[in-house]
Parts: C-alpha cells; structure tokens; sequence
C-alpha cells in the first residue's frame, strides 16, 4: 500500500510549509514522476531501475537548478533551457503573495503586439488592483462580447464562426431575438467544430459537472460551494455549465491570452441568457483567470523570464496548446503565469468571503477539473496544504498516453486521502462507464492500487500517444466532504 504523507515527513525530516512549495522537489522524489504508467516488469524493470539509479544522481546534483515546463512535459531534462524574450514585470518583494506575471511588450520580439496589450489593460488586469488578475464577465457588460471577440481576433490573427448552438436542447443564444450567439475559432479546430453543433464535445463530462451540483445534497449549499476549470479552452464547458448553472460560481483557468478573451465572450453571453431572462435573478461570479496557472518551481522560472510562451497553435485545437522553451515568442503566443496557491487565496477572499465561519485562506470547491497539458502533477504538488485542508470532493483528470507523470500524480492523490476512482467516460466510443454519484466507483482504496494500471493498460492498449481519457478521483462519501469544504 502507499505509505501516508506523514511517513514521508518524518523519513525526509521536512515540515509543511505556507503553500507546500517547498516540497515540490520532495514530491517528485517521493513518486518518482520518470516512472510511466505501465508496470515494468522483468528485465524492463532491471533496466528501470539502473537507470532510475544514474538518473536520481544526477537529479540531486542539479537540485538547484530550476525546472522549466519542456515541449514534451517530462522530468528528466533538468537543463535549464533559454527562457523566453520577456522583461521582469510585477514582482513585489514586500508581499507573501506572488502576484501573477503579466508580459510586457516593447521587446524585439513583439512586432505587433498591441492587441495582446490591450487584453490585459481593459480585461486582465483592470480594477485589480491586488494583482489577483480575475475576469469576471458577471460584471462586463453586453457590448463587452464584441470587444473580447475583436481581441481574440487580433491576437490570434484568425477569424471565427458563429452560431447557435442549443444546451441539452435548449435555446440560449438567439441572435434574430436577442443578439446573442456564440463564436468559436474555424471549424478546423475540432473543439470548436463540435461546440458549434450543441456543445458535443465532452458533452457526457460537463453535463456530469451540471448534474452533480443539481443534486439535492449540493443544491442548499450552491452559493457557497465553487467549480474550477483548469483549462477552459473557448469555453466549450463554461458556456452550457453557466447557461445551466447560474448559482454555482465558476472559476476557468486558460492560459493562452486569445484563448481566454474568446472564452470569456462565451461565458458572457450565458450571463447575457440569464440577465435578459430574468433581470433580478442571482448570478454567481463566473471567472476567467488569463494565466498559466503553475506550481512554484515553474512559476518562479515564468517570474524570472518574464512570462511565458506556448507552443504554435496549428489549427486542429487553437486552445489546446502547451507552454514551451523558446528564445522568440510572438504575441500570438506570449503569455503571462499565476501562482496556483496565490489564485486559490484570492479566490476565497473575493467570492466566498461570507460563505464560512472560519478563517480558512482556502475555497471551497465541489469539482475541480483539470486539462493543462501534462501539468497537473507539478500544479498540484506545489498545493499540498489546499489539497490536506480543503480539497475538491470531485477531481476530473484527463489522462493522455503520453505524459509521464501519471504515475506520479496518482500515488498523490491517494496519499492526500482520495480514497475512489471512477473511470467516467469515453468520449470517443461515445459510452459512460460509472460516474459519481448515481455510480459506485470503480476503485476503492480498500483495494491495492495496482488494478488501476491494467485498466489504464487496456484503455491504452494500441492507441496513439496523443490518446486520452477522462478519469474521476473522490471521496466515498461526500457528504463528509462537502461540510469539511464549508466548515
């Protein structure tokens, strides 16, 4: 069985510190990210473990050095590679809170990045003036969707389709009626080909995130009980779960800045559905976090670059990208990065500050989905004391062949206490295997932790490494969980 995180204390000796960063290094040691999905065996496992052997010297002679996100978002190159072209911007030395980090232009590799810079002056910034760098599109108003779309536009330098697109056959956007009407990047991008035709895209998933907060459990408590969205893309989630849910507070996360403005011209317009319904009906904030959100080792590398770059978006998924080493970032891909605890505090503090008694910094979040692109396990690693103290009841993942830290990230979860394992759906079979709750889980951990590899085995087995499924950790019983979340 893996052993809990106090025998990991007491074998290294290190004490749990603010925000858990300075145990990233400690984690990754601990679950050993290099190790792939697949459970070695015979000489496979000798080879495995004579090179585990050479590669955790080196690891510890390098300790030092920082780890930059790579193309490929492995571990094993602990080089530090040429950081992108971008100026120091926004540090703050007299404060404990990391403040995100904003590119500045100007530089040689900004030849026309203006609109990118109005993104953050009208959008990304604005009126937050405590570097918390949160859009809440509840607040813009119905001439704030063009604008976001023209943005999107001119930093991306492609155009859009528009539509009409229902919500579980329901009408929301109606532009003969109301003006109202979603947009998405051409119909070369798969994500927005299938938004356009009713959200089909992961539709089993984000209709699992309505239905759940519409359970009669969750319902008395909506208000004050939060959805993340690591990953909004154009908001092919965030459109339907807003148009449906508009209690429930939303926080999306997208890194990508022409990305994120295109997703909040679609969360807007959701917003727009209610106001225009009912004018004096509550809506909960729905946000849009414009950053790479990062754990501390990477956002320490982002704060000393100046920002990030992702890689070239070639069409098939505009929202889709990875950040990357580069000398040469264009604004279409220049970007800026938050630190993951700092966000999650501002979080508390700006949209739940009357939903608990206690002083807690952290939120409370029912589900908190995440799809960044091989980062997860570093996110979440450099977030341990959120994770022990007020961790999702609900953590959606999307498990792609490829990465190799989902080893890593498992045996994490595991160890801060999430005790189920529901194997949710196949997007590409079209077919929903067991979700919670209606479902009992899949795994349990009364079980060895082993039986989860042979189904990630036979999910994997002959695919491509581009291959990807959505899995679900959680707590057995989440009644328990929702009163520690509100306690």
């Amino acid at each position: 069985m893996v052993k809990k995180r106090k025998d990991v204390h007491r074998e290294t000796g290190k004490q749990n510190t603010n925000d858990g960063h300075a145990e990233t290094k400690t984690f990754i040691q601990r679950y050993d990210p290099r190790r792939s999905v697949w459970t070695p065996k015979g000489r496979e496992a000798l080879i495995l473990l004579i090179l585990g052997g050479i590669m955790a010297v080196c690891y510890h002679v390098a300790a030092h050095r920082v780890l930059l996100p790579t193309t490929k978002n492995n571990l094993d190159d602990n080089k530090v590679p040429a950081a992108p072209a971008l100026p120091i911007v926004q540090t703050d030395d007299n404060t404990k809170k990391e403040r995100p980090v904003v590119p500045k232009l100007g530089q040689s590799t900004f030849k026309d990045g203006q609109a990118l810079q109005r993104f953050f002056q009208q959008y990304a910034t604005k009126n937050n003036n405590d570097g918390a760098g949160f859009i809440n599109v509840a607040e813009l108003k119905m001439d704030d969707i063009t604008q976001l779309r023209q943005l999107a536009k001119d930093i991306m330098n492609r155009d859009m389709e528009c539509g009409s697109p229902t919500v579980n056959n329901k009408t929301i956007a109606d532009k003969s009626k109301t003006g109202l009407e979603y947009c998405f990047w051409p119909s070369k991008d798969l994500v927005s080909r299938e938004a356009l035709k009713n959200f089909r895209f992961e539709q089993f998933d984000w209709n699992w995130v309505i239905t759940s907060f519409q359970d009669p459990v969750v319902v008395r408590h909506q208000r004050c009980l939060a959805f993340l969205d690591a990953g909004v893309n154009i908001g092919d989630w965030a459109s339907p779960i807003i148009a449906s849910l508009p209690n429930v507070t939303y926080i999306g996360i997208e890194g990508s800045p022409p990305t994120a403005s295109l997703a909040a011209a679609n969360m807007l317009t959701s917003v727009q559905y209610h106001k225009l319904n009912n004018a004096k009906q509550y809506i909960a904030p729905a946000v849009v976090v414009p950053f790479a959100v990062m754990g501390h080792n990477n956002f320490q590398a982002a704060k000393t670059a100046g920002g990030v770059c992702f890689s070239h978006a070639d069409g098939g998924n505009n929202g889709g990208r990875e950040v990357t080493k580069t000398t040469q970032c264009k604004p279409n891909a220049a970007a800026g990065a938050i630190y993951f605890p700092s966000m999650l505090k501002d979080v508390r503090t700006q949209f739940q500050s009357d939903c608990f008694g206690s002083s807690s910094p952290w939120p409370a979040i029912y589900i908190a989905k995440f799809d960044i692109q091989g980062f997860e396990f570093r996110t979440l690693a450099g977030a341990m004391e959120y994770l022990e103290r007020k961790p999702p009841c609900f953590i959606h993942l999307e498990i792609t062949k490829s990465a190799r830290q989902n080893y890593a990230l498992f045996e994490l979860l595991v160890d801060v206490g999430y005790n189920a394992l529901w194997r949710n759906t196949d997007n590409w079979a079209q077919s929903i295997y067991e979700q919670p709750p209606k479902d009992p889980p899949y795994w349990t951990a009364s079980k060895s932790i082993e039986p989860l590899w042979k189904v990630f085995e036979k999910d994997f087995e002959n695919r491509m490494d581009w291959f990807y499924k959505n899995y679900i950790f959680g707590f057995e019983d989440r009644e328990a969980c929702i009163r520690r979340l509100l306690a």
